[in-house]
C-alpha cells in the first residue's frame, strides 16, 4: 500500500485518539473539573494538525494526485470531502468560542461530541471509501510518488506555525501529543 496513505491512515489513528481526549475534556468540563490550558492547547493540536496539517496534506497532495490518475468520478467524493473539512473548521470554531473568554460547559460539551461524532465519520469516509480506490490503480503508482513521506512531511513543517513541528512526531508514536509551544 502505498507509503502517503499509510501515513494519512496513521495520522487518522492519532486523530482518533485526540477525539477521546476531547471527550474527557467535555466530561471534565461539564463536572466542572476543566483545565482552561489544556483546553486551549487541544484546541491548537486541532486546528493546527488537523486542520493545517493532515487537512492541508490531503487537500494539496492526495486530492490533486487523485485528478491527476484520472479518478475523476471520484470528483464529487473529493469536493464533498473538502467541504466537510470547511465544516470541521467551523465546528472547532465552535468549541473555541464555547471556551473562551470564559468556558461554558455545557456548549463545550455538546460543540465537542459534534465535533467527535462529525470526525469520526468524515475519517470512515476517507479510510474506506476513497483510500482504497487510490493504490489499488496501478496506473496511479507513478503520481503517489508525489504523496511520498518526505512530501507529506515537509508540508506539514513548512506551514511555519506554532504546533505544526509535532505533527510528525505525535504521529510516529501512534498517540496524539500536545503541540509544543513557540
Amino acid at each position: 500500500m502505498s507509503q502517503a496513505l499509510d501515513t494519512l491512515r496513521h495520522e487518522h489513528d492519532a486523530i482518533l485518539s485526540t477525539l477521546k481526549i476531547l471527550r474527557c475534556m467535555a466530561e471534565r468540563a461539564l463536572q466542572g473539573n476543566a483545565d482552561a490550558g489544556d483546553i486551549a492547547a487541544l484546541l491548537g493540536f486541532l486546528q493546527e494538525f488537523v486542520d493545517k496539517c493532515h487537512h492541508g496534506k490531503e487537500e494539496g497532495l492526495l486530492f490533486p494526485a487523485l485528478q491527476r490518475v484520472g479518478l475523476a468520478h471520484q470528483g464529487e467524493l473529493v469536493g464533498e470531502l473538502i467541504a466537510e473539512h470547511e465544516q470541521g473548521r467551523a465546528l472547532v470554531g465552535a468549541l473555541r468560542q464555547a471556551s473562551t473568554p470564559a468556558l461554558d460547559a455545557e456548549a463545550f460539551a455538546a460543540a465537542a461530541e459534534a465535533y467527535a461524532v462529525f470526525l469520526e465519520r468524515h475519517i470512515d469516509k476517507e479510510n474506506d471509501v476513497l483510500f482504497p480506490q487510490g493504490p489499488s490503480r496501478r496506473s496511479a503508482r507513478t503520481s503517489w510518488r508525489h504523496c511520498s513521506r518526505p512530501s507529506l512531511t515537509s508540508s506539514c513543517r513548512s506551514s511555519g506555525k506554532a504546533g505544526t513541528k509535532s505533527c510528525t512526531t505525535c504521529c510516529t508514536a501512534g498517540r496524539p501529543t500536545m503541540p509544543a509551544e513557540g
